[in-house]
């Protein structure tokens, strides 16, 4: 952490961690972000994009959270990574401005409810299920 610019540190600290805060308290509840899994700066550098690698940490992190029986949540800023969570089920539920010295964004709040998690595992796995899937997407969803 001392590589990082004091600047940086205080505006993470004192603008951006209550920011996210808020966002996810005034969206899902106090409690919310104490009980799910946050996929917090979840990224890989640019170099290494298109090789697995994010898809691989994501599957891990899904795999502990479907574990738990815990919701997923994130946030993000690029309407690209909306994108590609909305494929892995996430959907938005708030939104705010955040702004810095190089300029501003959209912040998306993103979830993904543990009973979504179990169904998208189900789909993976559909030729092993023992009940059927519509029942489980009609009566689980």
């Amino acid at each position: 952490m001392e590589r990082v610019p004091e600047r940086l540190k205080k505006w993470w600290i004192e603008y951006f961690v209550p920011t996210v805060t808020r966002l996810s308290a005034d969206t899902l509840g106090p409690e919310y972000s104490r009980n799910a899994w946050h996929l917090h700066l979840f990224g890989v550098m640019k170099a290494h994009q298109r090789k697995g690698y994010g898809k691989a940490l994501f599957q891990y992190a899904e795999k502990l959270a479907r574990g738990d029986g815990r919701p997923m949540m994130l946030e993000t800023i690029t309407d690209l990574d909306v994108k590609i969570y909305q494929t892995f089920g996430f959907r938005v539920c708030g939104e705010t401005e955040v702004t810095n010295w190089v300029g501003q964004g959209n912040m998306r709040l993103m979830t993904r409810e543990a009973s979504r998690i179990w169904v998208e595992y189900l789909k993976n796995i559909w030729h092993l299920a023992v009940i059927p899937l519509n029942f489980v997407l009609t009566n689980c969803v």
